[in-house]
């Protein structure tokens, strides 16, 4: 896809069945050994929507593999949505956008929205917002839908380019949606009509489409990673994570403590579907921990479990950082999550890339009863009333 041209049309094909519900169309092969023969895979979705010009809202999803280094190769999501309405049927708007490990591990890069000046059979221009008293366009609807299926593929973050031509109005319009500029990227500001490269959280954008489109287009049960690695049984988890170009290990500085470092490692077990990941904070200079949290993901019940948060050899936290948030201010009477407990939103946030629908861990609480309070304050559940009991949450 290339910015400033609709890319969509072409690849329509307007023999769906009517329903109710969306129409799924899935194509042949089924694995990657096969895709790799045939260059791609697609699945489509289709389903009619009340409004004064569209009648219908469709979806493509193109699965494809782009050689990598050695025997890897990456995969690569095409997604597209559009609608279609009018007298003549024609697309009246459309997004199109790509998720690819190799270029983002947590970003679907959007890649063109737009819509027609005009529609046939509807005078004036009221047919691009979703309703008549709506201020909310037909464009960011879509927008919202496309987000939506890239959040099953495991991304967290919707990122584009913004290519004002220097009134400043597109960058606004897109600030009002939820985006904001992308840390460390660089305007040129000499060049007429340059990019400039925004971000936004996936949940913010689809947040934009109507809760019927997302509900009734895609299939609750539609797994974007089973329907791409199908039923090749004979794959194991590390050639899976290969070919996602995963590493083994990686890190970032973090703003508090300064100059501290966040690790995250993993380890994948072929054997029991399992995957272990270790998150640490170490200070700066990497001299010290200060805290880690350790967990598994269970593939099979799509569920991670906490094994341990706090320091290593079962030990506490660090006291330098114990009780604070993560700008580095003590909790105390104020909200908010402290640091040591972000470490579980990391291992939370590697769960939902792997589908895992909720996180779980054994609370040891004291018999005062805090831990437990605390514990439901961030949105855990008690399966008991046992004070050495399981505790679980939904991921996000």
């Amino acid at each position: 896809f290339r910015l400033g041209k609709p890319c969509c049309s072409c690849l329509v094909e307007r023999s769906f069945t009517r329903l109710g519900r969306a129409q799924h169309m899935e194509a042949l092969p089924r694995s990657p050994s096969a895709l790799l023969r045939k260059g791609l895979m697609t699945v489509k979705w289709k389903v009619e929507v009340s409004h004064v010009a569209i009648t219908s809202l469709h979806a493509q999803l193109t699965a494809s593999l782009s050689k990598g280094q050695g025997v890897r190769a990456i995969p690569r999501f095409a997604i597209q949505v559009w609608v279609e309405g009018g007298s003549d049927g024609k697309i009246l708007a459309n997004a199109c956008g790509s998720v690819c490990p190799k270029n983002s591990r947590s970003a679907v890069h959007v890649h063109w929205l737009g819509r027609e000046k005009l529609c046939a059979g509807y005078e004036g221009d009221g047919w691009r917002f979703l309703g008549d008293s709506s201020k909310q366009t037909v464009a960011q609807a879509l927008l919202g839908v496309l987000a939506e299926i890239a959040e099953s593929c495991g991304m967290s973050m919707v990122e584009l380019d913004a290519e004002d031509t220097g009134s400043g109005k597109l960058i606004q319009y897109y600030k009002d949606l939820g985006f904001g500029t992308k840390p460390g990227y660089k305007r040129d500001k000499c060049k007429i009509g340059a990019e400039l490269r925004m971000e936004a959280p996936i949940r913010t954008v689809t947040a934009l489409a109507p809760e019927d489109w997302r509900r009734r287009l895609v299939p609750s049960d539609f797994s974007v990673w089973t329907w791409f690695w199908g039923s090749d049984n004979s794959l194991e988890l590390r050639t899976v994570f290969d070919s996602l170009g995963v590493p083994d290990k990686w890190s970032w500085e973090i703003d508090w403590p300064p100059g501290a470092v966040l690790i995250v490692q993993m380890r994948v077990d072929n054997s029991s579907l399992k995957l272990f990941f270790d998150v640490s904070l170490s200070s700066a200079g990497l001299y010290k921990e200060l805290a880690v949290a350790k967990g598994a993901v269970r593939l099979a019940q799509q569920t991670m479990r906490v094994i341990w948060l706090g320091s290593s050899g079962s030990r506490p936290v660090d006291a330098s950082i114990r009780g604070r948030l993560p700008d580095g201010s003590k909790r105390g009477d104020q909200r908010g999550t402290t640091l040591a407990m972000s470490l579980l939103g990391v291992l939370a946030a590697l769960a939902r890339w792997l589908s895992a629908r909720s996180i779980e861990l054994t609370a040891l609480d004291d018999g005062s009863g805090k831990l437990l309070t605390y514990l439901r304050s961030l949105g855990f559940d008690e399966p008991s009333s046992d004070h050495t009991l399981c505790v679980a949450g939904p991921c996000q």
